[in-house]
């Protein structure tokens, strides 16, 4: 019983490190994305679809599996999938805007 507690309580910490956006996104694939939690406990995620299917993702070693409310489960969707997909368009568009910059000022040069 103390040690059911225990590992819900260390459930309970990891889901609210996530939902306070204090990780480190590693990677960020098609169906998944992996982060990693106090610089030492990666976690992948299974991201594809629609937030009800938020779980640890199977195929890799995590440091532990979690368990999330469906209520966590669509912020967790919202944090990792919109967010990152919002804040990975603003990066190309940044890039882009460079790279315009970067051919006009060579254009302007020649």
């Amino acid at each position: 019983m103390i040690m059911k507690k225990e590992i819900k309580n260390l459930n309970n910490y990891f889901v609210s490190k996530i939902l306070t956006n204090e990780f480190e996104t590693i990677e960020i694939g098609s169906h998944s994305t992996t982060i990693k939690i106090d610089n030492e406990y990666e976690f992948r995620l299974w991201t594809a679809s629609e937030a009800k299917n938020i779980s640890c993702y199977y195929m890799h070693a995590n440091f532990m599996v979690l368990t999330f409310t469906e209520d966590q489960k669509n912020e967790i969707y919202k944090i990792l999938v919109i967010d990152q997909e919002e804040a990975k368009q603003e990066l190309e568009k940044a890039e882009r805007l460079r790279q315009y910059e970067d051919l006009k000022t060579e254009f302007e040069a020649a």
